[in-house]
């Protein structure tokens, strides 16, 4: 899909079907459109990447705490949290 709106923030939420090819090409229709970040959530590894660009980015693990930076000032999530969340939905 190429898009016409720009946006600020693009997350992506990682399938096995999704190949490093077609997510190369999505981050740089994102970022050709305006795009400052893009998340890329692979909930099998359980890693965020943080892409500045189409092929520069950070990943953090359960360790690390994701934060909005200038983007999302005061965002602040702790990975761990999240994947415990997910583990044991509401408490169970």
């Amino acid at each position: 899909a190429v898009f016409t709106i720009g946006l600020d923030l693009a997350i992506e939420v990682l399938s096995s079907g999704n190949t490093p090819q077609e997510m190369l090409q999505k981050r740089q229709e994102y970022f050709a459109t305006g795009a400052q970040q893009v998340w890329e959530i692979d909930p099998t590894a359980r890693t965020f990447a943080v892409y500045t660009s189409p092929d520069t980015h950070t990943t953090l693990t359960a360790t690390d705490t994701l934060t909005g930076g200038t983007l999302l000032p005061g965002f602040e999530l702790p990975l761990a949290r999240l994947w415990q969340e997910i583990d044991h939905p509401l408490g169970k």
